[in-house]
């Protein structure tokens, strides 16, 4: 690419990005400026509301979903539109 053209490419994506957009301007709430920070959550709390971790192995269910696809996908190869 000409180093004229790249300039030039570059100047109108610099000059778009300092577009003003007014319904982003308009959608937003003055009041969001005013409103108060939100508290930090301590660690302990994420230990309380995460869930436990699974007691079943899911790699059996994994492993036939994949063995299906597969199969799936192999009769897709074999598959012959014109026939």
């Amino acid at each position: 690419m000409r180093p004229a053209v790249l300039i030039a490419v570059l100047t109108c994506a610099a000059l778009a990005g300092c577009a003003r957009f007014p319904e982003v301007e308009a959608a937003a709430n003055p009041a969001v400026g005013d409103a108060p920070y939100p508290e930090f959550l301590q660690l302990e709390t994420f230990d309380s509301i995460t869930p436990p971790a699974p007691e079943a192995d899911p790699t059996p269910e994994l492993e036939s979903g994949a063995a299906a696809l597969k199969a799936r996908a192999e009769a897709l190869r074999q598959f012959d539109p014109d026939a």
